[in-house]
C-alpha cells in the first residue's frame, strides 16, 4: 500500500507542479520518498536519504536552470513556472521546489495508516465513499493523524532565552516536542487510544491540541503551511479506499523506525476481479 502510495501522491505532484511525466516519474517519487525515510534514522537509511537528497538537489537546479535558459518550456501557472521565474538564486528555487514535492509524497505514510484503519472500521466505508461524505473524511483523516502522527517528537534548539511553564531554557538548548503524547493527552482527548473519528465532528481542538504538524497558526505559529493539503489528499484517498474491496495481511506496526510505518508497508490483498478492472 505505501509503495503504491508514493507512486500515485508523486505522479500527481510531479505532473501539478508542470514537470513532465516522461522522465521516470516513478523512480522521481521513490527518490523524494527515500529523502524523507532517512530523516529520523541512524546508519544506511540516513545515508541513503542522505544521497537521495543530493540527487534530487540536483536535478531539480538542472530544472529551473533549464527553464530560465530557454531550454525546456514550462507550463504558465505552474509551480515549476512560478519558482524559476522567481529571482531566487539556482539552488534556493531547486529547494523550493523540491519543498512542494517532497512534502506531498510525505503524506503516503500518513494515507497507509489511514488505509489500516479503515480495515479496523468497515461500519465507515459507506460515509467515506459518499460524496457529500466530506464532514465525514475530515474527521477520519484528523483522526489518523492524532493517532498515528508522521513523526512522535520534533526536536530543536533554543534560540533566545525564555520560560516555558516556569522552566527557563536558554540559547544552544535542546527541546522536545512530544507530538504523540499531546495528541494522545487524556486532558484533551476523552479514550485516547481509542481510534473515534466522531470526535473531531463534536468539537474542534484548540491551536495547540492536535499537533501532527506543528501547533498554532500556519501564519504566525510553527504549524506545517502544507497541512491543509495532506488533509486533501487524505480525503480523496481515503474515499478511493472506502470503494475498494481489500484486506490486508500483516497489520503489525514496526514502532522502532522514524517515520513509523506498518511492516513491510502494509500487504493489501485486492480480490482478482477488483484489480483487473483498474479500481
Amino acid at each position: 500500500m505505501y509503495d503504491e502510495l508514493v507512486r500515485a501522491y508523486g505522479r500527481a505532484v510531479l505532473a501539478w507542479a508542470g514537470i513532465p511525466l516522461e522522465e521516470d516519474a516513478d523512480a522521481r517519487s521513490r527518490q523524494l520518498a527515500a529523502i524523507v525515510d532517512g530523516f529520523g534514522s541512524a546508519g544506511l537509511a540516513y545515508a541513503r536519504a542522505w544521497r537521495a537528497r543530493l540527487e534530487a538537489d540536483r536535478w531539480a537546479r538542472r530544472l529551473v536552470e533549464d527553464v530560465r535558459g530557454g531550454r525546456r518550456p514550462a507550463t504558465a501557472g505552474t509551480a515549476l513556472d512560478a519558482i524559476a521565474r522567481s529571482e531566487l538564486p539556482s539552488h534556493t528555487a531547486a529547494v523550493e521546489l523540491l519543498n512542494v514535492l517532497r512534502p506531498t509524497v510525505a503524506v503516503a505514510w500518513l494515507a497507509t495508516f489511514a488505509a489500516l484503519r479503515l480495515t479496523d472500521l468497515p461500519e465507515w466505508r459507506a460515509r467515506l465513499a459518499d460524496p457529500a461524505g466530506g464532514r465525514d473524511r475530515f474527521a477520519f483523516a484528523q483522526e489518523v493523524r492524532r493517532t498515528t502522527p508522521f513523526v512522535p517528537v520534533l526536536a530543536g534548539r533554543v534560540r533566545r532565552r525564555a520560560e516555558i511553564n516556569g522552566l527557563v531554557v536558554h540559547p544552544g538548548d535542546r527541546l522536545v516536542l512530544d507530538v504523540f503524547g499531546i495528541d494522545h493527552d487524556p486532558a484533551r482527548w476523552p479514550d485516547p487510544k481509542r481510534f473515534d473519528p466522531d470526535r473531531f465532528l463534536q468539537a474542534e481542538p484548540g491551536a495547540f491540541d492536535l499537533v501532527p504538524q506543528g501547533g498554532g497558526s500556519p501564519v504566525s505559529g510553527h504549524r506545517c503551511p502544507g497541512e491543509s493539503v495532506a488533509l486533501c489528499l487524505l480525503d480523496v484517498t481515503s474515499r478511493v479506499l472506502a470503494l475498494v474491496d481489500y484486506t490486508v495481511a500483516d497489520a503489525e506496526v514496526d514502532h522502532t523506525r522514524v517515520p513509523t510505518l506498518p511492516r513491510h508497508g502494509l500487504v493489501a490483498h485486492v480480490p482478482a476481479a477488483v484489480s483487473r478492472s483498474g479500481a
